[in-house]
């Protein structure tokens, strides 16, 4: 009767494999959630510069602010252009606007930030701007900056947790490994590691089927599954681990 208990128990440990690696990857689908967020939040964050209507070298003032390594172009609009581009996004101007009000725009430039934009690097990057001869105003939104910077530190959060996790992880995996095939029970060193590695290979397997059927019941549901090929290959067998660390020493 034992032999059976010990095969149900086997079973279940597989199976429990392949839930533990499900959960693991829908867990880190979540930092690819935010990944993304953070992603179309840094691609709407515009620097606007406005330059002085008495700039009469526009193009190398947009080479100073570039030479601060703060900013990085993503846009020029000389002033001969600047008014058509306001129209274009802003259709209704042409309604209430007069063709003289095309004289009253000043060239600008948009850039994107070169670094996370926070308080701190938004302030100084102003501030370095305005000390620029020929330049008038900078605006960017402070609220889309604010978001920006609470992803990207959920991001960094998430990164750090789940590489001490992975770390810690194999630490156990190795150092159990290490112990099981020095196990005075086994008759020999050689034995030890080949029920290892198909222990090893049978956890792996489970994990790897139980991220199939993640997968295809997302694709069911049409529910987004970020994670890249990477991720999936690091958790596969961090999951598969905890078979052998929890497994006891002793060898039935």
């Amino acid at each position: 009767m034992s032999v059976y208990f010990n095969a149900a128990s086997r079973i279940l440990k597989l199976f429990a494999a392949a839930f533990l690696c499900a959960s693991f990857i829908f867990a880190a689908n979540r930092y690819y959630e935010v990944k993304v967020f953070a992603e179309t939040l840094f691609s709407q964050i515009q620097i606007t510069v406005f330059f002085d209507k008495q700039n009469g070298d526009c193009g190398k003032t947009v080479g100073d602010i570039e030479s601060l390594g703060l900013l990085n172009l993503a846009e020029y609009v000389p002033s001969e252009q600047a008014y058509s581009k306001a129209v274009e996004k802003n259709p209704f101007l042409k309604e209430v606007s007069v063709p003289q009000d095309a004289n009253y725009f000043a060239s600008y430039a948009v850039f994107s930030p070169a670094e996370i934009p926070t308080d701190e690097y938004l302030s100084l990057t102003r501030a370095a701007v305005l000390q620029i001869d020929g330049i008038d105003e900078i605006i960017f939104n402070l609220s889309l900056c604010g978001e920006y910077v609470k992803a990207a530190n959920t991001l960094s959060f998430y990164k750090t947790a789940a590489l001490l996790f992975a770390i810690i992880m194999f630490t156990f995996f190795i150092t159990q490994c290490f112990l099981r095939v020095l196990n005075r029970g086994e008759h020999s060193k050689k034995i030890a590691a080949k029920r290892l590695a198909l222990e090893t290979a049978a956890y792996l397997i489970s994990a790897s089927l139980g991220f199939v059927v993640l997968w295809g019941i997302c694709q069911f549901a049409q529910y987004p599954l970020l994670i890249d090929e990477t991720a999936a290959f690091i958790i596969i067998p961090l999951a598969a681990s905890f078979g052998i660390i929890f497994k006891g020493g002793k060898e039935s």
